[in-house]
C-alpha cells in the first residue's frame, strides 16, 4: 500500500441550520501529506472555499448536484501540504447552506502523490449510486450527498470513513483501488432519495534508487596495481 490512511476530521451540520462558513476542530497535520477535502450542502449551487491554519492551497474537482439540485458534493485536494500542529481547515460558502459537511481526509504518500481522476455522477430516488470509468489509482476516495438521512453501503472493498446521518452526507475510500478503471458503487438503504457523488484517484511515484558509484575495494585495489 503506496498511502497511509491518517485520522480524518468531520464536521457536520444536521441540524439544518444555515451557515456560511463551516470549520473543523484543530488538529495535528503534518508536512508533506496528500489532504482530501470533501464537502456537501444542501439548496444553493455556491460552491465553497477551502483555506486552513497551515496557510495551504487547495485545488477544485467538480462540482455536482443530484437530479432536484437541492443536494450538492464538491472535493477539493492538496499535494504535498504545510504542516501545523493545529491546524483548521474551513469551508466558506458565497451563500448560507445548511445540511451542510466537511470531511478532511489527510494520507502519507510513500512518494510523490499526483491526481489521476476526478469522476462525478447524479442519480435519482430509488436507485442507488454507481459512477462509472473511474481511472484506477493507489487511493480513491469517494463521497455522497443524499437528499435524506439514510444509511448507505458502499461494495466491498470500501472502507467507512463517514456515514453522515441527518446530512445525508457519505464517505469512503480504498487504498489498494485496481488497475484500469472501475466502479464506485454504494446502495441506499431505502433507495428513496436521490443521489449525487464525487470520487477522486490519486497515483503515488516512489523514485527508483540511484545506483551506487561506490567501487567495489577488490577492484579499487588491482587499480592500484597496475
Amino acid at each position: 500500500m503506496a498511502f497511509t490512511r491518517r485520522t480524518a476530521q468531520i464536521v457536520h451540520n444536521g441540524g439544518g441550520g444555515v451557515d456560511t462558513v463551516i470549520e473543523t476542530a484543530a488538529y495535528n497535520q503534518a508536512s508533506g501529506d496528500l489532504i482530501v477535502v470533501t464537502c456537501t450542502w444542501e439548496t444553493t449551487s455556491t460552491s465553497p472555499t477551502i483555506t486552513d491554519t497551515a496557510g495551504n492551497t487547495y485545488t477544485a474537482g467538480t462540482t455536482q448536484q443530484n437530479n432536484s439540485n437541492a443536494q450538492w458534493i464538491r472535493q477539493f485536494y492538496c499535494i504535498n501540504c504545510l504542516g501545523h500542529a493545529n491546524n483548521v481547515v474551513t469551508a466558506t460558502f458565497g451563500a448560507s447552506t445548511n445540511y451542510n459537511s466537511l470531511k478532511v481526509t489527510p494520507y502519507l504518500p510513500a512518494g510523490t502523490a499526483a491526481l489521476v481522476d476526478n469522476e462525478v455522477g447524479q442519480f435519482g430516488a430509488f436507485s442507488g449510486v454507481d459512477i462509472t470509468g473511474v481511472t484506477a489509482g493507489d487511493l480513491a476516495v469517494f463521497g455522497v450527498a443524499m437528499w435524506s438521512g439514510d444509511a448507505m453501503t458502499a461494495l466491498s472493498p470500501w472502507n467507512e470513513l463517514d456515514d453522515g446521518g441527518q446530512t445525508g452526507s457519505h464517505l469512503w475510500d480504498r487504498i489498494d483501488s485496481p488497475g484500469g478503471t472501475f466502479d464506485a458503487e454504494a446502495t441506499a438503504d431505502s433507495g428513496t432519495a436521490e443521489k449525487c457523488g464525487s470520487v477522486m484517484t490519486f497515483s503515488d511515484t516512489v523514485a527508483a534508487p540511484v545506483a551506487s558509484l561506490l567501487v567495489p575495494r577488490a577492484i579499487f585495489r588491482s587499480l592500484l596495481v597496475r
